[in-house]
């Protein structure tokens, strides 16, 4: 067999082995882009969750506060009419 067909051939089977292995590692790599892609859609999808769910409790956290204060008028409110009430017994009882 004549060399320089043999060195030829043995060329374009190296070019095509690393064709074959480029081919290889880009499917590879668009493979791994998919599922980073796709970690980090569920990772921003949870991170939404999330996010709605700490605004949920900042929105209920507010509506306690707010009815905890009005549940502090109301017992003042009840209180200075129990010591009203006491006064006014207090000097019926005095002759």
């Amino acid at each position: 067999m004549n060399p320089e067909y043999e060195a030829h051939a043995r060329l374009c089977k190296s070019i095509g082995d690393m064709a074959k292995e480029n081919e290889d590692l880009k499917q590879y790599v668009t493979g791994l882009e998919n599922r980073l892609r796709a970690l980090w859609d569920k990772l921003e999808g949870e991170r939404k969750h999330y996010m709605e769910h700490l605004q949920l409790n900042a929105e209920l956290v507010s509506e306690i506060e707010r009815e905890n204060e009005r549940l502090k008028e109301q017992n003042k409110r009840q209180n200075e009419a129990i010591d009203s009430l006491r006064e006014m017994y207090a000097k019926e009882a005095k002759p």
